[in-house]
């Protein structure tokens, strides 16, 4: 999976097949939780928040600004470089948590009040 994450943690953004599964559970329940660890799995982050699904000409900006997305394991399957064969997956980060397992800590570092999304 091809995923970015902006420098100040506030979107997580990625591709799929506007078919697949995933897309399919966001429809039905827009909030979704990254994570993300360290190869050792010393640190994993958690980033959460409200997801939408993006299709179309309105996934043309992140479709071309997704870096590594010619070698995406998706690519296996629809090797087109058309945008409108999958959708981008952009999620809003409301909440941060930094995690260290073999400490036994979770530390909340960001949270914002949830807010409605229509």
């Amino acid at each position: 999976m091809t995923t970015q994450v902006t420098s100040d943690l506030e979107e997580v953004v990625s591709i799929t097949a506007p078919t697949s599964q995933k897309a399919a559970i966001l429809r039905g329940n827009p909030q979704a939780e990254w994570m993300f660890a360290s190869p050792s799995m010393e640190t994993i982050v958690y980033l959460s928040g409200y997801t939408r699904l993006i299709e179309g000409d309105a996934a043309k900006r992140y479709w071309d600004q997704m870096a590594g997305k010619a070698q995406a394991y998706y690519r296996k399957y629809c090797e087109t470089e058309d945008y409108h064969k999958f959708a981008v997956i952009r999620t809003e980060v409301n909440k941060v948590v930094l995690c260290k397992p073999y400490a036994y800590t979770k530390t909340v570092v960001f949270e914002q009040a949830a807010a409605v999304n229509s």
